[in-house]
């Protein structure tokens, strides 16, 4: 069974990685890990309003992930780091993960001159590495 990891943040354009895998991966041996690494609590946010406002983007994105996927076998997975390009990678090493499917630049402003994290997680994961634009 090949295995794809999807890195998902919450924004619609994370989302749009599901209608590749929709298109070019068979149902029948293949199945999904949806990781969303919540990175809420080290970006500093100021109240609990905006981390709460963060938490229910991304718990609906990985809801939308169930109609997208849904002749897919899914695992779903939340976590908290202070680095989801890290975590990525590790997850996708310790779950022998086949392929990862993930959107580029999903960030506006200063963190997306700061670093990429699908620029770090192609150069550091072990398996094929599929960026969407």
């Amino acid at each position: 069974m090949k295995k794809i990891l999807l890195p998902i943040d919450g924004t619609n354009k994370s989302l749009e990685s599901c209608k590749y895998i929709v298109e070019n991966f068979n149902t029948d041996n293949t199945k999904i890990y949806v990781l969303n690494v919540n990175e809420d609590f080290y970006h500093g946010f100021s109240n609990t309003g905006e981390s709460e406002k963060a938490n229910k983007n991304v718990l609906k994105a990985i809801d939308n992930t169930d109609n997208e996927l849904k002749n897919f076998d899914v695992e779903k997975t939340v976590v908290t780091s202070k680095s989801a390009k890290e975590e990525i990678v590790s997850f996708a090493f310790e779950n022998n993960i086949d392929t990862i499917v993930m959107a580029r630049a999903t960030k506006e402003g200063i963190k997306k001159i700061s670093g990429s994290v699908s620029k770090y997680v192609s150069k550091f994961a072990h398996c094929p590495v599929i960026i969407l634009p």
